[in-house]
């Protein structure tokens, strides 16, 4: 019997930025598109949690819109531009995003909600890439993996 044939290590390709900067994210998206994204992380920030009930202190789309500008797009802890949306398929289901996943941005506590102590207050608040949001181990200044994008401006 012959043994099996291992394919060949394929070269994963990372996908290109969407956006070269936060003026080319300014310049291609439009306010409506910003906010309506904005309006989403503030409704998701509001909900209950498994392990905390609704925040006290409720935000709006222009809160989180706050967090994005004062960062310019920029992850809190990789300081990657982190302004795409999480990839979808066609029929709008979420999709792998190992790739690129400190390019998608995210709003994140700072200090895990908790009742009593932390809640939705801005200073809890920070803009982070998905990657670091997800996995605290993988916070690292200038980060060049899983799509990690820093532009000069």
């Amino acid at each position: 019997m012959k043994p099996h044939a291992q394919a060949p290590e394929q070269a994963v390709v990372e996908p290109a930025p969407l956006f070269v900067s936060w003026a080319d994210y300014l310049t291609r998206t439009t306010y409506a598109e910003r906010m309506s994204r904005c309006h989403a992380a503030a409704k998701k920030a509001n909900l209950k949690r498994l392990l905390s009930p609704a925040p006290k202190v409720r935000i709006r789309g222009a809160d989180v819109w706050e967090v994005i500008e004062e960062a310019k797009g920029l992850c809190f802890h990789c300081g990657s531009l982190a302004v795409e949306r999480r990839p979808s398929a066609a029929n709008g289901a979420p999709i792998a995003w190992a790739q690129v996943g400190r390019r998608i941005g995210s709003l994140e506590h700072l200090h895990k909600r908790s009742p009593g102590a932390f809640d939705n207050q801005f200073w809890n608040l920070a803009w982070s890439c998905l990657w670091c949001n997800t996995w605290e181990s993988e916070r690292r200044p200038g980060a060049t993996d899983q799509g990690g994008f820093y532009p000069h401006d």
